[in-house]
This record gives C-alpha cells, structure tokens and sequence, in this order.
C-alpha cells in the first residue's frame, strides 16, 4: 500500500488553480494475472489501484471524478514538514522524489496499556541514550587502531543502527566487521558509558506498567548491568536478556522467546507466545519489530530518528514518538 502528499503549486498554464492531493494506492495486476502483485511484475506488470483520493478544490474534484473517474472527495489536507523522502529503486524511475507524509499515532485514539498482558522492551535507543562525546570518543579510538577514520555521519549510523545492518554498513566502508566488534568491545569502559547514559523523558513510562515487563537488548550484559543499576531502573524489569551468538540478536526470535520463558508468559512454558496473552515489544529499529512479529507478538516502533534520517521508514504495529503517547489519561485534542 501507497500513501502519498502532493501540492501541485502550478499545474499547466495555471488554468488550474494550486492545491493539494493525498492519495491511499494500492497495488494490483491486470484481471487474470496472479493475486500477488509483486510476484507478477515480471510476466504482467504492476499498477495501483486508487482507493482514496481527496483534494483541497472543488475543480480539482471535479475534474478527477467526471474526466478520470478517481474518488476525489474535497477535504482539508494538512501537509506536515516531517516527510520521508525516497527515490531509486522504491521511487518513481525518473529519479525524482516522492514524499509522504509522516502519520502520527493519537494516543486519544488506542488504549494501548490495557491492550497488553505483557511488555517487551528494548533499552538502547528506545528508553535510554548516551551523551555523544562518549560514543565520539570510543569511535575515534577504534579507528585509531583499525587505521581508519570515522566520520561523524558514519558513528552516528553505526551507534544508532541507521540505515539498516550495521555489518553491512562496515563492509561497505571497507571496515573488517569481526575486528571491528572485537576492538569496538574492548575500547567501551562499561563505568564510563553507564556515566554518560541518560533516559529519555518519556521512559518512565515502563515504570508504570502493573503488567509482567522484560528487556531484551543488542547491549552485553557488561554494560548493561551498570546503566541499569546506575539509572535506578532494574525493578522496572521481571527479567533482562542480554543478546549474544548463543542466544541470538533480533530479530531472531530466540531472545524474546527466552524472555517471555522467565516471564512466565509463554505457552506451556516454552519459548512460543501465549495465544491467550497479549503481548507486545516495542523497540527503535526495524530489528525489534522484526523480533516482535517473528515471535507472535505486536511491535511499536518508537521513532527516536526520522525516516530521512534512518534512512528508511519502519513499519510496524504502531508508531510513536514518545511513550507519553501511550498514556490512557484523557487529553486535550486538536
């Protein structure tokens, strides 16, 4: 599925006078070809067929409905400066950009607490962060003894894991990823970066929860186990599973199977998910939701970068950008 914000500012000889578009396009094949659209493009082809198309004029409308016969209601249309822009491969072939708004979550709209039997969360990047002095220094020592010389640009995208695998983000640059780990693990002073660790404003929203609670994180227990301890936080959590070879990183579902095991919210004490219990993980990267879904449960995706920054646009279950937008006190809305 499509969705797509456009403001046509001169159209034509400007007969037409300057509006906007949002169009809601799903993909679908010539009658006849295979109910799968991706699966057909070789053989048939793929176009979309327009579900929703409403425009801010009345001749905009018009035009669309009694020349081309697109459902084009006139409606109001807030276009939002936070877009995600893409183009090559997933955009249009002329190598131009789409972009498309970035929708919002209203937590007036999901009582999302009392949804859930259980919560899984993740820790870096989602409810906690570190000061970016630390995360410049430990990457300038790396490089420094890897011979090799990180920008800015590229510690944030290894730090934060933007724009997808961090691996292959390494061998793109040349970087040897097994010595990269090893070096990059034996620079981290677990006592220096736990000083240097903050929560975010919103994370105490986890402390609230009065339903079972498990953090499963990238983040080895060496250097968890301060920032937890030092931030006050381990009686938030009924279980901490750290990620490692032998477990498994998401988004493998092992290491959440593991957790809701010790949660005591699996099915018949194994690994796999309670179909009678709800249950949730929400994370800041593709890779929670991914563990999310691949272990039968709902993700949120907490949108601590924008998608432009990413990289891409993660989609999962629910997006938010702050746990506030979780609470189920009444709020004012717009």
């Amino acid at each position: 599925m499509t969705f797509l914000a456009v403001e046509y500012h001169r159209i034509g000889d400007e007969a037409i006078e300057s509006h906007d578009e949002f169009s809601v396009v799903f993909p679908a094949v010539q009658a006849g070809a295979r109910s799968r659209p991706v699966a057909s493009l070789a053989a048939h082809g793929t176009s979309g067929y327009v579900w929703y198309l409403p425009v801010t004029t009345e001749l905009a409308a018009a035009l669309g409905v009694d020349i081309w016969g697109y459902p084009k209601p006139v409606a109001d249309i807030d276009h939002d400066d936070h877009v995600v822009a893409s183009s090559g491969e997933t955009g249009p072939r002329n190598g131009q950009k789409a972009l498309v708004t970035q929708p919002r979550t209203l937590a007036l709209l999901i009582p999302m607490v009392s949804k859930y039997d259980f919560w899984v969360l993740d820790l870096d990047g989602t409810l906690v962060d570190v000061q970016p002095d630390y995360v410049s220094g430990v990457f300038e020592e790396v490089g420094n003894r890897l011979d090799y010389r990180f920008t800015e640009r590229q510690t944030k995208t290894i730090w934060h894991g933007l724009g997808g695998s961090r691996n292959e983000r390494l061998a793109e640059w040349g970087v040897d990823v097994e010595r990269f780990w090893e070096t990059f693990h034996d620079v981290e002073d677990p006592q220096a970066r736990a000083e240097r660790t903050y929560l975010y404003d919103d994370a105490d929203f986890v402390a609230e929860l009065d339903t079972p609670v498990g953090l499963v994180t990238h983040c080895q227990q060496y250097l968890t186990d301060p920032v937890l301890d030092r931030l006050d936080i381990r009686d938030w959590f009924d279980t901490v599973v750290c990620c490692t070879e032998d477990i498994g990183w998401k988004p493998d579902p092992a290491p959440v199977e593991k957790a809701m095991g010790e949660m005591g919210v699996a099915h018949d004490g194994s690994g796999t998910a309670d179909p009678r219990r709800a249950g949730v993980l929400a994370g800041d990267g593709p890779h929670d939701i991914g563990a999310a879904w691949n272990a039968g449960l709902d993700g949120i995706h907490v949108e601590r970068h924008s998608p432009d920054r990413r990289g891409q646009c993660v989609l999962g279950d629910h997006r938010v950008e702050s746990f506030s937008e979780l609470r189920e006190d009444p709020v004012d809305g717009d």
